[in-house]
C-alpha cells in the first residue's frame, strides 16, 4: 500500500513554500512517509508510477482527502485502488481517467470499506491474474484479495510445502487459511481431495472460481471461523495431512483441535516467528514433533523472512 502525504516544501527563495505531494511507504514506526521517487522492492510497472501518481495526486481538487493507494500487479497488469475521503470532483475523475489510460493501469475507487471498491470504468473487469507455471495453475483474483506478494519466492513455497506433504494419491488434505486457493489447488493434482477453509466468504467464492478454472473437481471450499477460542464450533474434516498458512495471528484454534486427531504431517508456513513458537508448543505437547524447519526470504531487501516448518506424527510420538 502506498501511503500519500501532501505537506509544505521549502521554495527556491527558502521564504516561499509550495504545497507538494508525497507518495511512497510510510517510515517504520512514524505517521511519516518516505519522500522516493523510485522503488526496488516493488515490480517495474509499479515503481515507474510513484512520480507520475505524485504529480497526478498533486493537481486533484480532492488531493487533500486521498490518504493511500493499494497497488496489486500480475503478469503485465496493474490495478491502484485509490481510497478517497471525499466526492470526487469531475474533473478529478477525468484526471484519473486520463492517467488510467495514459499510463494502461486500473484505477479503482474506494470511496469506504472495501465493499466500497468500484472499477473507474463502468463494467470494466476488475480481476488479475497469476500463475503456478510448475503446477500449471492459473488464479485469478480481485485487487483486494490476499495475494503473496513475490510471485517468484511464492512459487519456490508451493513447491516445498508439496514437497513436505509428501502428498500421496490417497491423502486427504486440510488446507486452512486457504485463501484463493494458492496451495489448495496444488495439492488437489496429487491428493486424492483437499478441503480449504477461509474465514472469509470473498476469498472461499473465489478459490471456488480458482479451481473451477483449472478443471479440479477434487478441491472443495468453505466459510469456517478459524479464530475463536471459546465455545469454537470448529470441527475438522477427515483428514490426513494439513497445510496451514494464517495471517500474523496464528493458527491457535486450529493447533489445539489438530491435537486432538492424529494428523500424518503438518506443513505450517508462518510470517510471524512469535505465534508460529506458540502454535509449535500447543503441537509439539498434543503429540506432534517439529521434524524440519526453513526460512523464506519472501520480501528481500527488509527485515521479514517467512518461515516454514514441518510437524509429523508417527507411531513413536502420537
Amino acid at each position: 500500500m502506498l501511503a500519500i502525504e501532501v505537506k509544505p516544501a521549502l521554495g527556491s527563495s527558502m521564504l516561499l513554500r509550495r504545497v507538494r505531494t508525497l507518495i511512497g511507504f510510510r517510515e517504520v514506526g512514524s505517521a511519516y512517509i518516505t519522500e522516493m521517487t523510485s522503488c526496488q522492492v516493488l515490480v517495474p510497472e509499479l515503481a515507474e508510477l510513484i512520480e507520475p501518481l505524485s504529480r497526478l495526486i498533486d493537481g486533484l481538487d480532492s488531493r487533500s482527502s486521498i490518504p493511500q493507494i493499494e497497488v496489486a500487479a500480475s503478469n503485465g497488469s496493474v490495478a491502484l485502488v485509490v481510497r478517497h475521503l471525499t466526492i470526487l470532483s469531475a474533473s478529478d475523475l477525468a484526471a484519473f481517467a486520463d492517467f488510467q489510460s495514459a499510463h494502461q493501469v486500473m484505477v479503482l475507487l474506494q470511496s469506504k470499506g472495501p465493499d466500497s471498491v468500484r472499477p473507474l470504468t463502468e463494467n470494466a473487469d476488475p480481476l488479475l491474474h497469476y500463475r503456478l507455471n510448475d503446477q500449471g495453475l492459473v488464479f485469478e483474483f480481485h485487487p483486494m484479495d490476499f495475494t503473496q506478494v513475490n510471485q517468484a519466492v511464492n512459487q519456490e513455497m508451493v513447491n516445498r510445502a508439496l514437497d513436505l506433504l509428501d502428498l500421496k494419491p490417497g491423502d486427504q488434505v486440510l488446507d486452512a487459511f486457504c485463501g484463493i486457493g494458492n496451495f489448495s489447488l496444488a495439492i488437489a493434482q496429487a491428493a486424492a481431495g483437499v478441503i480449504g477453509l477461509e474465514a472469509s466468504t470473498a476469498s472461499v467464492d473465489r478459490a471456488r472460481k480458482n479451481a473451477q478454472l483449472n478443471g479440479l473437481k477434487n478441491a472443495s471450499f468453505d466459510v469456517a471461523d478459524l479464530y475463536s477460542t471459546e465455545n469454537s464450533s470448529l470441527v475438522l474434516p477427515q483428514i490426513n495431512k494439513v497445510l496451514l498458512d494464517p495471517p500474523r495471528s496464528g493458527a491457535e484454534l486450529v493447533c489445539n483441535k489438530l491435537v486432538e486427531i492424529a494428523c500424518e504431517k503438518i506443513v505450517y508456513v508462518s510470517c510471524n516467528p512469535k505465534t508460529l513458537r506458540r502454535d509449535a508448543d500447543i503441537l509439539i505437547a498434543g503429540g506432534y514433533q517439529l521434524d524440519q524447519l526453513g526460512m523464506i526470504d519472501m520480501f528481500p531487501h527488509t527485515a521479514h523472512m517467512e518461515s516454514i516448518a514441518l510437524f509429523s506424527r508417527g507411531a513413536s510420538n502420537g
